[in-house]
């Protein structure tokens, strides 16, 4: 949503475990850019990841969609796996 930023997003993702980056773009770029979010292990990424796949990651009250990026991938970009995640609403860019 509009109001979605770096704070909220990595508040929703550290129950998973230590999050080292959130980049949330801004809202005049939420069409062609996603969320990043980078987990301090790949383990914590793919519970992450896990829980997000199975609708259990909410903000705002709409459920979270993530995807694996490489570890080059940079905020906003997008890409195949590694340990960063990308994160947005469902039904929309957060």
């Amino acid at each position: 949503t509009e109001g979605t930023n770096r704070v909220s997003l990595k508040s929703v993702f550290s129950q998973f475990g230590e999050v080292e980056v959130c980049w949330v773009p801004p809202p005049n770029q939420r069409n062609e850019a996603y969320a990043f979010i980078r987990f301090k292990s790949k383990d914590i990424a793919a519970l992450a990841l896990q829980a997000c796949t199975e609708g259990r990651v909410f903000l705002d009250g709409m459920p979270l969609m993530a995807r694996a990026r490489p570890n080059n991938a940079g905020p906003g970009s997008k890409g195949g796996k590694g340990d960063g995640r990308g994160g947005r609403q469902r039904g929309g860019r957060p």
